[in-house]
């Protein structure tokens, strides 16, 4: 259970603090108080500890209105009150929003509970059960449930079922249907159901991830004897891998729209859907299709039994095959979803819905939540309304405290049937929960955005000095912050909007919160997503857990190309650990930090990562992908990933010093693969080319690596160094310098005898280079004119002083190791996370 989050200033008496350039510091630490230079926040002793523009500093010049909760009332009061300077103070309950928040060109105004809304000399004693929900969803009648509702479903098991009629108007038509079902009883708090699917995402318990929750297509749509099916415009034929959009127009693309299925296994579940297809009834079936880092989203326009054929009315963004077989990152897999034949499970729920915006929603109840009297559920059930909560937009000092934000749907955008829901980090999305728009002085604190379908919090277009401090981001269809402006294009990659001084994100604050439990609708939503467009964003003393992709991904420029206004982040004590888990959906760029493009002076350290797990290949710690650049990573810790703790597609100017490497180990569901993730891995066929527009002249270093600690464990199939560490084999001889000194390595596997093994230079049994790339320690050192890892040794004992990480993760160095002798320093990793008791 997360804490109870209170501000600086309501535990402290306002006495003991002294207001400086609108933020309040304590008076005991204004001696401490340090400007820092690039960034436009106040640090106290290398500490951001500022709460600044909270709602207390308008005590004395504002009015107070305070609202009750019900229907609409919060949108009134806000409607009637538009003058600056305004305390929203909301009693405990349900805000529910008959339209989304729009704080349009406001200014000074504050939304904060009446349990926390008094005197700063006061201590609030409110916790998360009496905060004020401001709610977008709408509150199924429990008296509306009828039990024994009849479903034609797959296993003809209708008994389960339970029926709600929902009248007209409970939701927007022009909307589209609710697309999640939230429910609590009075033994559970809320939670998200499943909407209706196969195969099941869950086992009988309704609880434990099923051991593998998805179907294989067959092969793809590349033959063009049936002209209905989408081809490219040119006639060619696009398979596999021949697409792009160079080739062919994106919307006549066969196999961006569609696949074969495998009749001897799955023929009777198509029949039966393409019957209720044919019929009227499944009007919204929709396929989700895995790919290596994404799942595509797609409404299924028909079904052809004959050629055993399902197609799209939209598109994927790569072709469907791009990773062909089993054994890829996409493992051709898909579920289908939403069509009352596929509910069959306990926690699943289907929405029959019609077009006046009403229907039948039905549902199979866990036991605990039938009424003891067996005649109605003992639940409440929300379903979210509206795809956005607050727009906060051109406005400048707006503020919430200790308040609660939920019931928000997703959706794709655009015309939702013709749109390609299908991107890295769910990027093609244009909603959010809480949008702040060319705005500045944006906080939230102790605010909690939880139950919610799209981004829980994004920050775009021009806005400056916004923090979200004390919080928590929960129960997630998608991710949770976002800092930028570009929206990925079909087939095209990412499209950036021109960035200026004006038109930049910057002096962004995100600290000690907790952000858990996302990714639900779209597997790639990342809990930070901070684009290019965005400078000095601080991310720090967050705990990040349980989402199926990267965790926290600066940078979307994938080259070396020079990035206005991009960079200067700070990533910095945060706690992350369990990606992919429990679902395991994605794999690949998959990573507790990832990077993409110039940098600029951008800091990652002291950061603890464990337990990330990939579907297939990736899994990472740190992963640096296409054109990283100018960015320092220390003292991170990386244990227990099932890719390579440290990960280098290609880049420049990165800096590693006295990181913890500590060897993948690869748990692979894809049976026979082999796993070669090396402690350190880089492509070893993609380099910056020196004298080309990207750098005129000679290259900068790509990577240096000294201070750290490289260990190899459990896997014996796996190197210290995946790829090509070696430059000699690089493309123009010293255009690509990898600098590694006073490094200590391990190993063990009892038969890798570091020393002689060809285990440095790089080579793979997965990417195989040549025995060129394969060097024993004694020619890896000959390398840089024989400096190369000068002052390093391999280790012939433990570097750690208790290696059991069973329990806990304390990788305080044995003083009498190798790796202390050689200047390697401890972490005290005992302080990351949010610092809230």
């Amino acid at each position: 259970m997360h804490p109870r989050k209170h501000t600086l200033l309501t535990q402290t008496r306002a006495s003991s603090f002294q207001l400086f350039d609108n933020c309040m510091y304590p008076r005991s630490s204004l001696d401490t108080i340090t400007m820092a230079p690039y960034l436009n926040l106040l640090v106290i002793s290398g500490v951001i500890a500022a709460v600044c523009a909270e709602p207390q500093l308008q005590y004395m010049q504002s009015s107070v209105i305070r609202v009750t909760p019900g229907v609409g009332t919060l949108e009134q009061a806000v409607a009637d009150n538009v003058r600056p300077n305004t305390i929203f103070s909301l009693r405990a309950g349900e805000y529910v929003l008959a339209q989304p928040l729009n704080l349009q060109s406001r200014v000074n105004v504050t939304f904060t509970s009446e349990a926390s809304h008094t005197a700063p000399t006061q201590t609030p004693t409110n916790t998360t059960d009496d905060q004020p929900v401001i709610s977008g969803g709408f509150r199924v009648p429990a008296s509306s449930w009828v039990r024994n509702g009849t479903v034609p479903g797959l296993n003809g098991d209708t008994a389960r079922v339970w029926r709600a009629t929902l009248p007209p108007g409970t939701w927007n038509p022009t909307r589209g249907a609710p697309r999640q079902l939230f429910v609590s009883s009075a033994t559970s708090s809320v939670k998200r159901r499943v909407r209706a699917r196969h195969p099941n995402l869950f086992d009988s318990d309704g609880v434990t991830v099923h051991g593998f929750p998805y179907l294989y297509w067959k092969s793809t749509l590349d033959d063009t004897s049936n002209t209905a099916l989408p081809h490219c415009e040119n006639g060619k034929n696009c398979n596999a891998k021949g697409c792009n959009t160079t080739q062919c127009n994106l919307s006549n693309l066969r196999n961006h729209f569609g696949f074969r299925y495998n009749d001897s296994v799955d023929g009777a579940l198509w029949d039966a859907l393409a019957a209720d297809l044919h019929a009227g009834q499944a009007p919204a079936l929709e396929s989700i299709v895995y790919h290596g880092w994404t799942q595509s989203r797609h409404y299924v326009a028909d079904i052809d039994p004959a050629g055993h054929a399902v197609t799209f009315t939209n598109p994927s963004d790569r072709p469907i095959g791009f990773w062909s077989g089993r054994q890829s990152e996409g493992g051709q897999r898909y579920h289908v979803e939403n069509c009352a034949r596929l509910l069959d499970a306990v926690g699943e729920w289907y929405l029959d819905s019609t077009e006046d915006g009403g229907g039948q929603l039905m549902y199979i109840p866990f036991e605990h939540e039938i009424a003891s009297d067996g005649q109605s559920l003992d639940i409440t059930a929300w379903l979210p309304r509206m795809n956005e909560l607050v727009t906060i937009d051109g406005a400048r000092n707006v503020s919430f405290a200790n308040v609660t934000l939920s019931f928000c749907d997703w959706t794709c955008g655009g015309t939702h049937h013709k749109t390609v829901c299908d991107h890295q980090s769910a990027d093609f999305q244009t909603n959010a929960a809480v949008t702040v728009r060319n705005s500045s002085s944006v906080h939230f604190s102790g605010v909690t955005l939880s139950h919610l379908g799209p981004e829980a919090l994004w920050v775009q277009d021009g806005s400056k000095t916004v923090s979200f401090t004390n919080g928590e981001m929960s129960d997630l269809g998608t991710g949770g912050l976002r800092v930028g402006t570009v929206v990925s294009t079909a087939g095209g990659g990412p499209s950036q909007r021109p960035v200026n001084a004006s038109t930049a994100m910057s002096d962004i604050l995100f600290t000690d919160n907790l952000l858990t439990d996302g990714g639900w609708v779209f597997a790639s939503g990342t809990p930070v997503f901070v684009q290019a467009g965005a400078e000095r964003v601080v991310v720090a003393h967050n705990e990040i857990s349980y989402f199926s992709y990267t965790a926290i991904s600066l940078g979307w420029s994938w080259s070396y190309a020079p990035q206005p206004h991009t960079g200067l982040h700070t990533v910095r004590k945060n706690y992350i650990h369990h990606l992919g888990f429990p679902r395991r959906d994605l794999g690949d760029a998959m990573a507790c930090v990832y990077t993409l493009g110039q940098l600029n002076g951008t800091v990652v350290d002291s950061n603890l990562c464990h337990d990330v797990r990939a579907y297939m290949s990736g899994g990472y710690c740190l992963s640096q992908d296409q054109g990283s650049s100018s960015v320092t990573f220390s003292n991170n810790v990386c244990l227990r990933v099932t890719g390579s703790p440290h990960n280098t597609h290609y880049g420049v100017n990165l800096t590693y010093t006295n990181n913890i490497f500590w060897g993948g180990y690869y748990d692979s569901w894809v049976a026979g693969n082999v796993s070669s993730a090396g402690a350190l891995r880089t492509s070893p066929n993609i380099y910056a080319t020196c004298g080309s527009v990207d750098y005129p002249t000679a290259c900068p270093d790509r990577l240096s690596m000294d201070h750290n600690l490289i260990g190899q464990i459990n896997n014996r199939s796996a190197r210290l160094f995946e790829g090509n560490f070696n430059e000699s084999s690089s493309r123009a001889a010293g255009s690509l310098r990898f600098r590694f000194s006073k490094n200590f390595y391990w190993s063990d596997v009892p038969d890798m005898n570091l020393s002689v093994a060809s285990v440095f230079g790089g080579e793979s049994a997965r990417v195989n280079r040549g025995s060129d790339h394969q060097l024993s320690w004694e020619q890896w050192r000959q390398l840089q004119g024989g400096t190369q890892d000068a002052g390093s040794v391999i280790g012939t004992s433990h570097p750690f002083a208790n290696h059991d990480w069973a329990t806990s993760f304390n990788v305080t160095l044995d003083p009498n190791s190798e790796a202390a002798r050689i200047g390697i320093a401890n972490i005290d990793v005992s302080d990351v996370g949010p610092r809230h008791a």
